[in-house]
């Protein structure tokens, strides 16, 4: 199937004002897209999916969970509203980030962000959730702290524990245990290279994702 876009200059002007910052630090957005479905080309005489845009939807930066020159990753409840949205509607949601040092210099981060997205989308029509994890440490050297945060793609597929999450609002900075299995996964990045990274996986019963928040842990009991 072809696919095209339709693009007027009032979304153009508002996609550039949303990622093209003077202070150079990753910005992104999502696109929301009617469609229009052709079943056979007039020239190709083949199937032909047009994509008009909508809306243009920076991200705020009260949903921005860290960003600078070469990356920039964000909170996803957003992108759910707008995806089961865009299902009820026969809409398509697009993201768009710059890249303000060149399309040569961002991190693997990125690429791992647009995989996690990719994945939430296709799990919200599946039996899986999935949700990003910080976890925080520290070191002391001559009496300076260095703080270290890093991030953890955790993948759920115990149907108990779905409900449970599903059922509740985390918002950020909620604290939480996660017991499950570490797997390695790969993708193939837009260059077309293989990407290796990790994620936890809550599948059986014995695996356990809670809340230690005082009143979530309360609720629990």
């Amino acid at each position: 199937m072809d696919i095209d876009v339709t693009l007027q200059d009032r979304d153009l002007r508002k996609l550039r004002a949303g990622l093209v910052q003077p202070d150079g630090i990753e910005r992104a957005a999502y696109i929301v897209f009617g469609t229009s479905r052709i079943s056979a080309d007039p020239f190709t005489r083949q199937p032909r999916l047009r994509l008009i845009v909508k809306e243009v939807l920076p991200v705020e930066p009260d949903e921005l969970v860290s960003s600078n020159d070469q990356h920039v990753s964000w909170k996803t409840d957003r992108f759910v509203r707008l995806i089961a949205k865009a299902n009820r509607e026969d809409q398509v949601v697009g993201i768009a980030h710059s890249h303000p040092a060149g399309p040569n210099h961002f991190s693997p981060q990125d690429d791992a962000n647009e995989a996690d997205l990719i994945q939430l989308a296709q799990n919200r029509n599946g039996d899986a959730a999935m949700m990003r994890v910080a976890t925080n440490r520290y070191t002391k050297k001559d009496g300076d702290r260095k703080d270290y945060t890093t991030w953890h793609q955790v993948e759920i597929w115990n149907q108990g524990t779905v409900g449970w999450l599903e059922g509740r609002h985390l918002p950020k900075g909620s604290k939480v245990f996660v017991e499950g299995e570490i797997r390695h996964d790969r993708y193939t990045d837009q260059s077309g290279q293989e990407r290796f990274f990790s994620k936890v996986v809550v599948a059986t019963p014995q695996h356990e994702l809670k809340s230690l928040d005082r009143q979530e842990a309360a609720d629990e009991d």
